[in-house]
């Protein structure tokens, strides 16, 4: 697959001296003091959303990533431009994000230990959920009810989003090393697990089932779901983008190496485009690779259809 960079110029990007291990288990340290970014659209947000103000704002379209240089940031695709919404103050390292019912962004911080949320009403950051419980929490998805997932490299937690409350939805198992976790449209938990596997989690009993493992999946850390029977998988070690049939567990290699380093948040845009957080790209600027995953040619952002192919 051909991709594009989305250029982000007014970011100055916290860099690391270090590679990337083909390890599962050094994999949580690496992902622990790296740049990292994880992606999420806030096209769900309503027009009202433009009254928040915190740093800065969301508006509907905005791409909004977390940069572990302790910064929430926003790229605005219809001028270009990348400005801070919340950066220090509880932020310590910044890594998933999910965007609830209510428009609240949980962010999860394996710096702070923490989720950190913000409500576009309050306008205010807090410490939403912390503790021996929720570990070091990596990455966050959002359900169809009212509870979160965090994959925290040991388990897979369910947080209530009215009180907090964690449980511990899925842990041993197929799950040896989860960083990542993805709810589809129809309310199915599907995780990415650092010792190379995709597995399924029942989102009330925790029963598990395997997906895929193996082949492509070396070091997989990130996963997001095109609202079908895709995933899409990023496998930082290896430097590739895999796609997994959810039913059949069936993988096709979607994109590699090039300006991809060390892929970690995935966002599908769209019907026919996925967005690429690395930190290394780009000759370790760290940037957002955008595919195409429908033709392989490059695409520009259009704010009122989501994606343009050109």
């Amino acid at each position: 697959m051909i991709m594009k960079p989305i250029l982000l110029p007014d970011l100055t990007w916290f860099k690391s001296n270090r590679h990337p291990s083909r390890d599962w288990a050094r994999a949580i340290c690496f992902l622990l003091f790296t740049t990292l970014f994880v992606l999420a659209d806030s096209k769900s947000l309503s027009s009202a959303s433009r009254a928040m103000t915190v740093t800065g704002r969301f508006d509907p379209g905005d791409l909004i990533f977390t940069d572990s240089a302790a910064a929430l940031m926003k790229y605005n695709p219809r001028t270009g431009l990348t400005t801070p919404i919340l950066s220090q103050g509880l932020l310590v390292q910044p890594y998933g994000i999910a965007i609830g019912e209510d428009q609240t962004v949980y962010i999860s911080d394996t710096g702070a230990m923490g989720i950190i949320a913000i409500h576009r009403g309050a306008g205010k950051a807090r410490l939403w959920a912390s503790g021996a419980t929720l570990g070091t929490p990596f990455g966050i998805a959002s359900g169809l009810g009212h509870e979160l997932y965090i994959a925290n490299g040991q388990a897979v937690l369910a947080a209530d989003r009215g009180s907090g409350k964690l449980r511990t939805t899925a842990h041993g198992g197929f799950l040896r090393a989860p960083l990542g976790v993805a709810v589809t449209t129809d309310g199915e938990l599907f995780v990415a697990d650092a010792s190379g596997a995709v597995v399924q989690v029942h989102p009330n009993s925790g029963e598990q089932k395997l997906i895929s493992s193996g082949s492509y999946l070396k070091n997989p850390v990130g996963i997001t779901s095109s609202g079908s029977d895709e995933l899409y998988v990023s496998d930082s070690s290896a430097s590739r983008i895999v796609r997994v049939n959810a039913k059949t567990g069936e993988q096709a290699l979607v994109a590699t190496e090039g300006e991809m380093v060390t892929p970690v948040g995935v966002l599908v845009v769209g019907t026919d485009n996925l967005l690429v957080g690395d930190p290394d790209a780009f000759a370790l600027a760290g940037g957002i690779i955008q595919v195409d995953l429908r033709s392989g040619f490059p695409a520009q952002w259009d704010p009122k259809l989501g994606i343009h192919v050109t």
